[in-house]
């Protein structure tokens, strides 16, 4: 006999594969380790976004809240990152800090969305809508990936008391 997971069990799985992704991303330093992570994120996020799409009180409750708008841009940003491979974002100066951070450096990089206008024209069409690029120049380009991640987080934590009870 064999078990299968149900839909609410992957909608709580996906939940919390975002969650883990952003914990791995807040510390992350240098391009790659961000971008590994991110992705991650980008991914949890769309397949969120996807799965409760056809719920009829989604739309309605995501236009409501203060974070729903971000999905759009971050399913482009997925997008780009799933069919183009894509850099999604770029490390900026490092910053003077304090308290000093574990490695005992005064100096933290940052990571931040790629610009809208800096991101190439997409190749399939029907995988980037102006819905999302819109959202994509709003909320994401140019910000901190970890910020917007953060606020994203905000709206899934919304979304898991509609979505699992």
């Amino acid at each position: 006999m064999t078990v299968r997971i149900n839909r609410k069990q992957i909608i709580a799985a996906s939940l919390d594969g975002f969650d883990q992704a952003l914990e791995r991303h807040k510390p992350a330093q240098g391009l790659r380790p961000s971008y590994i992570s991110l992705a991650e994120c980008v991914y949890w996020l769309a397949t969120v976004d996807e799965l409760l799409r056809p719920e009829a009180w989604y739309e309605t409750e995501r236009s409501r809240h203060s974070d729903g708008g971000l999905l759009p841009g971050l399913r482009y940003a997925r997008n780009f990152a799933t069919h183009q491979a894509v850099a999604l974002a770029q490390a900026g100066p490092s910053y003077l800090t304090f308290p000093l951070y574990e490695s005992g450096s005064l100096y933290r990089t940052f990571t931040e969305w790629v610009a809208f206008e800096d991101l190439p024209e997409p190749t399939k069409t029907t995988k980037y809508t102006p819905d999302q690029q819109a959202s994509y120049r709003e909320h994401l380009g140019g910000e901190l990936t970890v910020r917007t991640l953060e606020r994203a987080q905000e709206w899934l934590r919304a979304v898991r008391a509609i979505a699992l009870v």
